[in-house]
Parts: C-alpha cells; structure tokens; sequence
C-alpha cells in the first residue's frame, strides 16, 4: 500500500499563530495540578485560532489561569472574556466543559522557548 502526501507549505497546517489580535475557539479546558506542588490547581485552556481566515490552519495555543486565590482576579477576568458573564458569586461551581466552543479575543505575542517562537496569550478581550 503507497501513500501520496503533499507536504509543500500550502498543504501542512500547524504554523505558527502570528501575533496580534486573533480569535480563538475553547477546544480544551483541564484542571490539572502543579508538578512541583499537587496542593495547587490550574486550568490548562487549549485556543484553537478561527479568525481572521488565514490563521485557522495554525497551531493551537495554551493558556494557563491558576486558581489560588492570589490569582483569582487574573481567572475571573478571562473567565469574563470567555463567557461574556459576570461573576461575582461566592463559592460558585463552574462547569468547564460548558465553557467548550466558546469565542474569544485573544491579543497573540511570540516569546522565545528552546530557541523557538512560541505563540503565548498576552491577553482575552470579550469577542462581541
């Protein structure tokens, strides 16, 4: 059995998000606990680029909120950007998978990791 494959730069998916301003899609949302610390939780969000066009085929990127309360502001602000909802309830219980398919705005800067350009989030702004 032969393949054919098209592996020419028209054809592989995957590349780097540019930066500025792109929207995103929630196509993962996991708790997972800190290495050097399991006391400590944080959401692992994974962004999936939809607009502008050109940049649906990059990679997607991950975006980390912890859930300490000293951080809390940081969670509550992206949580805010995500949904459009306001949250100011105490002891709230949230479901992230609900939050799966969401839009958002996301300002993209590249920042060096191992010698290579990474995609990171420097901030979400509410996609209207």
């Amino acid at each position: 059995m032969s393949l054919v494959l098209n592996f020419g730069p028209d054809s592989v998916g995957g590349g780097l998000l540019p930066e500025g301003p792109v929207i995103l899609q929630v196509s993962g949302a996991v708790v997972k606990k800190k290495k050097d610390d399991p006391t400590r939780e944080y959401i692992q969000w994974t962004l999936k680029p939809v607009f502008p066009e050109e940049v649906a085929n990059c990679r997607p990127v991950f975006h980390i909120n912890s859930t300490e309360l000293e951080s809390r502001w940081a969670l509550k602000d992206d949580l805010e950007a995500i949904t459009g909802e306001v949250y100011e309830e105490d002891d709230m219980s949230l479901e992230l998978k609900d939050i799966i398919g969401c839009l958002v705005g996301a300002n993209i800067v590249h920042e060096m990791y191992q010698n290579k350009p990474q995609a990171r989030v420097k901030d979400l702004f509410r996609h209207e």
